[in-house]
Parts: C-alpha cells; structure tokens; sequence
C-alpha cells in the first residue's frame, strides 16, 4: 500500500477528514485492478485516542476510478498529538501516514461536564459542579481563559444559590465547589455563562432536586 494523499497535519478532534490509499506493485506503481478491503486504524497513542466512522473499505478500482481509495468519513475520537493511521490489507505490505495533531476548535459553547445532583436544601452540592468552554463537537478548549458565572436558571422553590458563583478558567474548565440552594423543590437547574468569546450564550444544566434538611 501507499499513501497518495495525507491526511492534514492538524484536523479538528471528532470531525472528518480524508486520506488517499491505493495498492502499489513490486516498483511502487498504483494498480488500479486490485479490488481487496483496506483498513484504517490509529497506531497506539498517549492519548488513547481511536478512529471512528468508515474504517474499512473495498479498494476503488477501474473502471470506477483511478486516484486511489478515499477514506474521507473517518475521525479521531479525542485531542491527541503526533498520531498516525496504519493502513493495511491482507497480503500488502502496511503503510503510515504521516503524524497528525487532532487538536479542538474554536470555543462555542459550554459544557456542564459533572452535572448537579440532588442535594438537601443550605448543604453542598457534591460532586462539584463542573463546567467546561467547548467546541463545536465537544472538545474542551483547553486555551480558554476568562471566567464562568453560575446562577440558578430554574428556580422553583424561590431560593438563593449560595458559594462561589465566579470562577475563574483554569485550562478550560471551571469547578464551582461548595454551591448551595436555600429552599427544597423539585427540578432546579443551573445557568451557566462565561466571559470566552463564542461561548457567552446561557446554558442549562440538567435538572435536580433539593429536599428539606
């Protein structure tokens, strides 16, 4: 196998991209005939990161086409740094692509990545409350910087949130310990918005409940 077209250097972490593969003959020439599966995989990484999408596919042969086989719906699952996709075939010899960051996007929105529990009402919410700035696919966007503000967006027992309702960004998350809710009722949520630019709009954490004490 060789590789005719490499994927980018640095591609978003869970969006696709694409990659050129063809079988080569005994001097390195593209045949075309060949007809047999190719697979794709990651090599082993720090990250543990994986492809995921179309990562098996019948080679493109003539007459159908002559540029070699397009893996163009696969994606790397995770941020990871200098990995490479193996490309193989039964009775080919295997073939690397080139390294490849898999790195976030722009930050767009945020993410309560450890959710509210219920809780009694004036005790700690625990675990922490964690919020995260994200992109467009779920990537924490880990070069954001500013702060988050918590607040209650659902208020059905008319309570006061209590703790440390600021909190400062520390590699693009932030973690609210110790929040409170003065009153009982069922199905409280919390608002969070951030100072990060794409990322200012509200958002909504799921819905919880607090008990008397």
């Amino acid at each position: 196998l060789r590789v005719l077209g490499e994927p980018p250097e640095s591609v978003q972490a869970r969006a696709p991209f694409s990659l050129v593969v063809a079988a080569v003959d005994s001097i390195g020439n593209p045949n075309y005939g060949w007809t047999g599966n190719i697979a794709a995989a990651l090599e082993p990484n720090a990250a543990g990161a994986a492809l995921t999408g179309i990562f098996v596919k019948t080679a493109c042969a003539l007459p159908n086409c002559s540029s070699g086989t397009n893996f163009d719906q696969i994606s790397i699952d995770r941020v990871a740094e200098n990995v490479r996709v193996r490309l193989q075939a039964l009775g080919l010899e295997a073939v690397l692509t080139r390294e490849v960051d898999a790195v976030p996007g722009p930050a767009s929105e945020l993410r309560f990545t450890t959710q509210p529990s219920a809780v009694a009402a004036g005790a700690a919410i625990t675990p922490a409350v964690v919020v995260a700035v994200t992109d467009n696919r779920g990537n924490i966007v880990t070069a954001s910087s500013g702060s988050v503000t918590i607040s209650l967006g659902t208020n059905p027992g008319a309570a006061t949130l209590g703790g440390s309702l600021t909190v400062n960004l520390v590699n693009g998350v932030a973690t609210f310990p110790g929040l409170t809710v003065s009153a009982p009722g069922t199905g409280y949520r919390l608002s969070a918005t951030s100072t990060v630019s794409g990322a200012t709009s509200q958002y909504l954490s799921s819905p919880f409940n607090v008990t008397s004490p």
